[in-house]
């Protein structure tokens, strides 16, 4: 019976053990894979979205986490918002959305204009992650389909009738313009904090 104790005992230990040493790890690990994931797949399309503006910061080093509602287990959900700005001021904020279109993990990053002539107008789109069908869907990162999208005026949704959709992929497309739709309410709706 000692024995059988015994072997709990040093089970519970080692477990309680490997529990805490699994948490610290997840905590001492979770910024620096976060800055990876950041600089691998998101500051390519936020170069992307930017490009042209005479931006004279680093909208990476810049970036701001924005909440913009709770999941099932009503903890906040975020994402980040990557500010391009200009002798100090904000002239574009960019932000990555991630909707389903015939797959899951579609992402869309959204830059909009906050001053001179792009102030309230959608400058670029930027593809950030897509796992749509090869020759179909995958063409939502073309330059002719994502173009049509730059300069369109961010007071009205888009509707997904009004844009030329990718020929076989119109899923894609319905979903390319809800990602950048919910870019824009996220944007409206945190305005004053991305403009600081």
């Amino acid at each position: 019976m000692r024995k059988i104790i015994r072997m709990v005992v040093v089970l519970t230990l080692i477990t309680g053990l490997s529990g805490m040493t699994l948490a610290y790890v997840d905590k001492f690990t979770a910024k620096p894979i976060e800055d990876t994931k950041i600089k691998l797949v998101k500051a390519p399309a936020v170069q992307e979205v930017f490009e042209g503006l005479g931006a004279d910061n680093d909208p990476i080093a810049d970036r701001k986490k924005v909440v913009v509602g709770k999941d099932s287990h009503n903890r906040d959900i975020s994402i980040f918002a990557f500010p391009a700005k200009k002798g100090g001021q904000v002239i574009a904020v960019a932000l990555e959305t991630i909707v389903t279109g015939y797959n899951p993990g579609l992402g869309v990053m959204t830059a909009i204009g906050t001053a001179g002539k792009d102030k309230g107008k959608i400058i670029r789109i930027g593809i950030t992650s897509n796992a749509e069908t090869p020759g179909k869907g995958s063409r939502a990162s073309e330059p002719g389909f994502k173009g049509q999208f730059s300069g369109r005026p961010t007071g009205e949704a888009i509707s997904p009738t009004g844009i030329d959709a990718l020929s076989g992929a119109t899923v894609t497309s319905r979903a390319v313009v809800e990602a950048i739709n919910e870019a824009v309410k996220i944007f409206k709706a945190n305005q004053d904090k991305l403009m600081s």
